[in-house]
Formats: C-alpha cells, structure tokens, sequence
C-alpha cells in the first residue's frame, strides 16, 4: 500500500498534471469562473415568490445539472487535447514516456489524473447541486444517478481529449478545433441527430422522462434516455482508454 501510494507521488504524469491543473492560475481561474456560474444560475432559478422566479421545482435541479454538465464537458474536451505546463513550457504525456517512466505507469498516472480532477469539479458543484436537488424534491436515486452520468460523461470527454493529443500531438491547431467540434457534436449537436446518447436530455429525463415519452425500446424492455445515455457514454469512455493506451508509446 505504502510502496502504490510512494510510487504515485513520484510519477511524473501526476507531478506535471497537479501542477498543471492544481497549482497554475489559469486552471485555478476556470475552476472559480465555474463555481461562480453555478452559483449566478441557482440564484437565478431559484424559486422565489416575488422577484426573479425564472425556473421552479423540479426544473432547478435539472438546469443546475445541465449547466455543470456543459462546462465540465468544455474543459474536459480542452484539458484532454492540450499539453502540460503553461504556453511557454508544454510538455505531452507522451514526452515523458521514455524518461524513467514506462507506459504503465503513463496510463496509471493519466488514470489517477483524470478521474481525480474530475470529482474536483463534481466536489466543488456538490453542495449547489444539493441544494437544487432539495429544492427540486429529487430523490436520492436520480441525484446519485445524475452525479454518475455526470462523472461518466465529462471522464469519457476528457479521454477523446487525450486521444486527440496521442494522435495530433505535434499539431496544435488540428488539436484545438477537433475537440472543440467534437464538443459540439456530442454534446450539443446529438441532441438533434441522436437524442438518446445526448448527456443534457439524460438529465432531463430522470425528472421528465415518462412524461415527456424520453425512452427507447431495446429488445422488447423501454430504456430512459440517462440509462442509454450512460451506457453509451461507458463504451465511449472505454473505447478512448484502450485507444490511448494502445497510442501511447513504450
């Protein structure tokens, strides 16, 4: 136990990463920009009597959950696609492969990391995301099941993320606009061409689903919209990990 958690101090990909992502001022900045959102969108929703009642229960919860969503998503698609360090000094995971570090521990480092800022942003939106939930009479069920779909769905973003670096590691332009028009196309655009993988409708349909008929007949049993959501989300997540760890080099 001593020597797993002794060698993860000492990884380089964790070492660069939590500088990166813990200690420099822009991540640090992103991470106050969205907790500050959050906080302006349940002030605005929350119900109120008199003034500035723009959403009501259950809608709250369901807004609330959205709006995290689609920042988490945002900056897991650009944390995966860009490099550590700050625009002077950027080094790739792959660089450091090869430099004392071996591809396992590489993908141990990358596995720790992700899932690690990952409940960063879920930790920092919890308490706003409780209080819309209570607000919104949510059941513990659907909150958990919201939490997970999140988690889910920004962790599978964040390694299509990192399989744009593997592939187009020396191209940062190419990096940039692919996982920027990737953003756009999973998260946004399948609301349209394919509703039931889209991650925001999944959150909907956990308050409205039977109402607003949000299932899908899979062999004969109706599957809600968060439930085809969160599988498909789950072979996402998979298929990227096998990906870059296949990319990443010895």
């Amino acid at each position: 136990m001593l020597g797993a958690l002794a060698s993860l101090a000492t990884n380089p990909i964790l070492r660069h990463g939590a500088s990166s992502y813990f200690l420099a001022k822009a991540p640090l900045t992103a991470a106050l920009h969205y907790l500050m959102a959050l906080a302006s969108v349940l002030f605005v929703i929350w119900p109120k009597s008199q003034f500035l009642r723009v959403g009501s229960p259950p809608l709250t919860f369901s807004i609330e959950a959205i709006v995290a969503t689609l920042i988490m998503a945002y900056l897991s698609f650009s944390y995966g696609a860009g490099k550590f360090g700050d625009e002077i000094a950027q080094i790739s995971p792959q660089a450091i492969i090869g430099q004392g570090l071996g591809r396992r521990g590489a993908v141990v480092g990358l596995t720790v990391l992700t899932i690690g800022q990952t409940l960063f942003f879920v930790v920092l939106a919890l308490p706003l995301l409780v209080a819309a939930a209570h607000v919104s009479g949510i059941s513990r069920e659907n909150f958990g099941r919201a939490l997970l779909l999140i988690v889910i769905c920004t962790l599978a973003y964040r390694w299509l993320g990192l399989f744009t670096l593997c592939v187009w590691e020396t191209q940062d332009f190419m990096r940039y606009v692919v996982a920027r028009a990737a953003f756009v196309v999973i998260v946004v655009g399948s609301a349209f061409f394919f509703p039931a993988s889209n991650p925001l409708l999944g959150l909907i349909s956990m308050t409205f689903g039977e109402e607003l008929r949000q299932v899908v007949l899979v062999y004969g049993h109706e599957l809600s919209y968060a439930t085809v959501t969160l599988i498909i989300h789950l072979l996402l997540l998979l298929g990227a990990y096998i990906m870059v760890v296949k990319l990443l080099k010895y």
